[in-house]
């Protein structure tokens, strides 16, 4: 585990288990059941996983890791590509599972699936809360145009997963002239703290290292 910023806006975690478990079934049962599908140029899809049998792989990652939801994002970054600055999500009531594509996830573990680089960066920004407004549509929280936003923060996805607190002000830019970039980002299930979290991980980390030592 990595050396984390200020006031919980991320931290990367080393994990290369999660990340080969999700790339293994990204390709055939990941990217394939993310909507929209009509769209398959769409910088930012979404999933969310039921009892189907076709979610089966998907189901059997829940169980392994208890700390994902049942609700992710695949993003495929165009070349180029600069999001406005938002937050995630506009329901309240993360326990309301009618609406999963509303919840203000209050936590994420993004995933590195392809071309994942310091090419590709995402920045954190201080706003004051009337700068933003609400777009049931997109299910986001942006940035009025025109509103000013302090940069604060910054991390760029590379190997290791990165937990981050998406309802902090952020964007995303991909600085490649020529090369999507692809990434999971995993909302973490309801009721898990950031605390909670970090001790997980580390808890995790300490049994690998004692069981790769013997």
């Amino acid at each position: 585990m990595e050396n984390n910023n200020s006031d919980n806006f991320f931290i990367e975690i080393f994990y290369p288990e999660l990340v080969d478990d999700v790339r293994k079934i990204f390709k055939d049962h990941i990217f394939p059941h993310a909507e929209p599908r009509d769209k398959p140029g769409k910088n930012l899809r979404y999933l969310i996983i039921d009892d189907r049998q076709e979610h089966e792989s998907l189901n059997a990652l829940l169980e392994k890791y208890i700390f994902l939801s049942e609700y992710l994002l695949i993003f495929n970054l165009h070349p180029q590509i600069i999001t406005d600055i938002h937050t995630d999500g506009i329901v309240d009531d993360a326990t309301n599972t009618s609406n999963l594509r509303g919840w203000k996830r209050q936590y994420s573990l993004n995933i590195p699936i392809k071309n994942c680089t310091d090419q590709c960066k995402t920045e954190f920004f201080t706003v004051k809360k009337e700068s933003m407004f609400v777009d049931e549509h997109t299910n986001t929280t942006w940035l009025k145009a025109g509103e000013s936003a302090e940069k604060i923060a910054e991390y760029c996805l590379k190997n290791n997963p990165i937990l981050m607190n998406p309802q902090i002000p952020h964007k995303i830019t991909n600085f490649s002239q020529s090369i999507h970039r692809i990434s999971v980002s995993w909302t973490i299930k309801p009721g898990w703290s950031w605390e909670q979290l970090l001790k997980h991980f580390r808890q995790r980390q300490k049994t690998h290292h004692i069981n790769t030592s013997r």
